[in-house]
């Protein structure tokens, strides 16, 4: 029975060593979280401080009012975007140029055919005739894709590679 008694203590000893032991660490471990802590709480309180000098109420109707003015500008700037895709449809979009010599024997190719079409290919077809004795301009409405009256060869040339959107020559 002595020998039971004295074993108890010791493991009462043990068991005493064993907390003291848990309880310094949990210590050191919550002095290590509160210092850590502190230190973000710092960091924390230095940001709000960097970005809010003034008054925070004041800053975020400052924030809000900046808001609405950015949406206003953005539904005009979609608005005047719509308009200038309305009216850019009946602008000059695609170009034709055939370069030729209208007469035998001239060697000039001063002679051309250009169509200008918009996106609808409406337009004009111009047809320039150069000899060194004289030289004529005409034009001819393009009417999806149709030219009114007579066309030469380099007229309906020009009027495909325009329609087809390939380069001038």
């Amino acid at each position: 029975m002595g020998n039971y008694t004295l074993f108890s203590l010791n493991s009462l000893d043990i068991f005493v060593i064993v907390i003291a032991i848990l309880f310094v660490i949990t210590i050191t471990l919550l002095i290590i979280y509160i210092v850590k802590f502190k230190k973000y709480e710092n960091k924390y309180n230095n940001i709000w401080a960097e970005l809010y000098k003034g008054n925070l109420e004041e800053d975020m109707k400052n924030l809000i009012d900046s808001n609405k003015k950015t949406e206003n500008e953005c539904r005009e700037t979609q608005i005047l975007c719509s308009e200038i895709n309305g009216k850019m449809i009946k602008c000059i979009q695609k170009v034709g140029l055939v370069k030729y010599n209208a007469f035998e024997g001239g060697n000039s190719g001063l002679s051309f055919a250009l169509a200008l079409l918009d996106s609808n290919n409406n337009g004009v077809m111009i047809n320039s005739v150069y000899n060194r004795n004289f030289s004529n301009i005409y034009a001819k409405e393009i009417d999806g894709g149709i030219i009114t009256g007579n066309i030469t060869t380099e007229e309906d040339q020009a009027l495909k590679r325009a329609m087809n959107n390939k380069s001038f020559i």
